[in-house]
């Protein structure tokens, strides 16, 4: 088979091969980074300043690959299921983080690239932290964001290390319990579909203040902080949002993934998010590769969000968690916010507070088949793909599971609230109602759901 020839980007220049080791002194990287913070625009800087800051990111590849090697062995004796990552730092990112510290020094920058551990919990988190000194060359610890988190609610431990090899650079080490990662990856998604900067300290109060509260965890909020809560995520449209932009990406990066699953070891893989939130997933053999095609879209799309990771016998269920904010087709949140609903619902319900019964129930309603209809959605397109064998089994027996679960998790909550043999007038008057909201809710989504339903010849 003959090979296929690289298509030349459409503005002209030439991607230059990634150099594997640094080929400037500090001191260049430094000039480098004092001239990249007078830049507005990352289209304004010229393409040699550019290659010079790529060969800069591309020369943490030896150590990133040693480290996160490691990072596996570890992960593996702490909690089999954790997930690890490694990135190098996005260029937008560099260069945004050069503008907003003025006093940091390129060269010392010490995120450049950086690896990440998901794991189960906190305890997890300290017991992998113990391993790792014992593993790597643990330089700094100190910003141990789980015991003390930032102001806005950020938790994660940071830590800065090398390999005890001589040539290592310093890079660093992210650990974060599932749950902490979830909030910080939401953040990220509400900053692509509002246009905000709350990751960078943007000023964005209401949803500043509902991401801080969601931080919190939202079955530790109290009755004032969830109505506070709730009231944001309805006046931002938040659910409805956030559900339109995963489901237009729900189609396309699936399919993506499944051409991707076709091909042998390659685990490279490039994600990116346009200006229109629509996101697309592609994979790469080699390092060098996944970099060069990086650089080519990042001069292409300087405004888009692209990332760069490595994982391991990846599973789509493992990027969209480890990448939610980038692959834009589910998170977390849906689903914890709809159990709280269903459990604030029922309660109301049980003590006569049929004022915030309707309320929260109506609430619940919608969260209900925006977050059905996207499994839905998920489902036809197993059901369609091009897929074959034991992995598009596997992937439809996921998706089944999980709509099955959604399903009896409604269908156990009605039991709940109509079980109470002797009810009341005004019971029987809030069933009716019940029965009434449901309606009309599923009533506006049905015609969709039964074309997802029906069987595309």
């Amino acid at each position: 088979m003959a090979k296929s020839q690289k298509k030349r980007p459409k503005k002209g220049y030439i991607v230059l091969p990634a150099p594997t080791q640094e080929t400037y002194s500090a001191s260049e990287y430094t000039r480098l980074g004092d001239q990249l913070r007078g830049y507005e625009k990352t289209c304004e800087i010229p393409e040699t300043q550019l290659e010079m800051l790529q060969s800069l990111r591309t020369g943490y590849k030896t150590t990133l690959a040693k480290t996160f090697r490691i990072l596996q062995h570890c992960v593996r004796k702490v909690d089999p299921k954790g997930i690890v990552t490694y990135r190098v730092k996005r260029i937008d990112s560099i260069i945004s983080k050069l503008q907003r510290m003025h006093k940091t020094r390129l060269p010392q920058m010490e995120d450049i690239a950086g690896c990440r551990c998901i794991l189960s919990s906190n305890e997890k988190v300290y017991e992998l932290k113990e391993l790792l000194e014992q593993e790597l060359d643990i330089r700094s610890d100190r910003n141990d964001y789980i015991k003390d988190p930032k102001e806005d609610g950020y938790r994660s431990l940071h830590l800065i290390a090398k390999t005890k090899d001589e040539d290592s650079k310093v890079i660093e080490v992210q650990l974060r319990c599932e749950n902490d990662h979830n909030w910080a990856t939401l953040v990220e998604i509400t900053d692509q579909i509002y246009n905000t900067k709350i990751k960078e300290g943007g000023d964005e109060p209401s949803l500043k203040k509902m991401l801080f509260l969601l931080s919190k965890g939202i079955n530790r909020l109290d009755e004032n902080e969830l109505s506070e809560f709730f009231k944001i995520v309805k006046n931002k449209s938040f659910v409805d949002k956030v559900n339109d932009v995963f489901v237009k990406n729900s189609l396309e990066v699936r399919k993506q993934w499944s051409s991707i699953e076709k091909k042998f070891n390659y685990s490279f893989y490039l994600i990116s998010v346009d200006q229109e939130n629509k996101s697309t997933i592609e994979s790469y053999r080699t390092f060098i590769d996944a970099e060069e095609k990086y650089f080519e879209k990042f001069k292409e799309h300087p405004d888009n969000n692209i990332v760069l990771t490595h994982i391991s016998d990846a599973k789509f269920e493992q990027i969209s968690k480890a990448y939610s904010n980038y692959t834009l087709t589910r998170h977390s949140f849906i689903g914890e916010l709809m159990s709280k609903l269903k459990e604030i619902s029922q309660r109301s319900f049980q003590e006569s507070k049929y004022f915030y019964f309707v309320r929260h129930f109506s609430f619940y309603t919608h969260v209900y088949f925006s977050h059905t209809l996207l499994h839905l959605l998920e489902m036809v397109t197993a059901n369609t793909s091009d897929s074959k064998g034991v992995k598009k089994k596997e992937w439809e027996k996921s998706v089944k599971n999980r709509l099955d679960k959604i399903v009896n998790d409604k269908q156990m909550f009605f039991s709940e609230i109509v079980r109470k043999e002797k009810k009341t007038f005004l019971q029987h008057i809030m069933l009716y109602k019940m029965k009434k909201i449901w309606k009309e809710s599923a009533k506006e989504v049905q015609q969709l759901i039964d074309e997802l339903r029906t069987p595309r010849s």
